[in-house]
């Protein structure tokens, strides 16, 4: 069903798909907080951590303030104000204090100030080929870091850093990651999977899709991202690349990657078939001009 409603959106602008996406999510969102708040629904509160304010987890609420964060820069483009900027802040800021998490307040933080770089000062421009190739190849990096991680961990390198609030929580997510592996296993075509087995939380986005979805999956979603990622630089579009490029980066601790709520990006999956016909007319202006030097 995930799969069909991402494909439906193939032929739809992306703008009217966050439109409608972001006063939906908004709406449910109060009304799911104010019932939490006047005792309606159960207001959850989790080991010092945070409000659930009615949602499942306490981090949920800060995922879907990032998510309407970043849907709301999208359909505001250049004419964003700095005075949005400092709302929004502040929105993501209450949120934190409130829910505790810490993660979706990271992500929400990083994505304003690269909205701020990229679309206010324009001081990050993708223009480079050097930075387009390694965000283009960002999907297989992220993956050769996070097993880069799980190496040192393994090694007993990363135990210095236990101490560190940051590194802690990295390290936590590895230990999770780790032991959900061990019990369940990898598989070629994915398999069902209990999300929290003695114990075992499947934190990582990366870690995540491999397990459930299987190898296979796994492969032919990172290439579409690679391709999405080629189609979205090849169409100057700077804070959707940098938008995508936070998301990836948050999949190290949240599953992301295939999430209709928090990352409205998934919707723009379909467009990698575009990238890659964009790949091919890339290559082949390059070695019509090889051609032409070489006559």
């Amino acid at each position: 069903m995930k799969m069909l409603l991402i494909l439906s959106a193939y032929k739809i602008d992306f703008k009217k798909i966050v439109k409608v996406d972001f006063v939906l999510m908004l709406f449910w969102t109060c009304i799911v907080v104010l019932s939490s708040l006047t005792g309606v629904i159960e207001n959850t509160y989790y080991n010092d951590r945070g409000y659930a304010f009615g949602f499942y987890y306490y981090s949920y609420l800060g995922l879907i303030a990032c998510a309407l964060t970043g849907i709301y820069f999208v359909i505001r483009g250049y004419k964003c104000s700095y005075l949005e900027v400092i709302v929004m802040i502040a929105i993501n800021y209450i949120v934190y204090i409130q829910c505790g998490s810490r993660t979706p307040f990271v992500l929400s933080i990083a994505l304003i100030i690269t909205y701020v770089l990229v679309m206010k000062l324009c001081l990050i421009s993708f223009a480079n080929k050097a930075i387009r190739l390694i965000v283009t190849a960002l999907p297989i990096m992220c993956y050769a870091l996070l097993y880069g991680f799980v190496y040192l961990y393994q090694v007993g390198f990363l135990e210095t850093f236990e101490r560190s609030d940051i590194w802690s929580t990295m390290i936590s997510r590895i230990k999770n990651s780790l032991a959900a592996v061990e019990l369940s296993g990898i598989k070629l075509f994915g398999q069902n999977y209990t999300y929290n087995v003695r114990g075992s939380y499947l934190d990582s986005g990366f870690v995540y899709t491999i397990v459930v979805y299987g190898v296979i999956f796994t492969i032919v979603l990172m290439s579409l991202y690679i391709l999405l990622f080629h189609y979205l630089l090849r169409g100057q579009e700077k804070f959707l690349v940098a938008w995508l490029i936070t998301i990836f980066f948050g999949c190290f601790s949240t599953e992301l990657l295939l999430d209709l709520l928090y990352n409205p990006m998934v919707f723009l999956l379909p467009m990698a078939i575009k990238g890659f016909h964009g790949w091919i007319v890339d290559w082949n202006e390059k070695r019509n001009k090889r051609l032409k030097v070489k006559i």
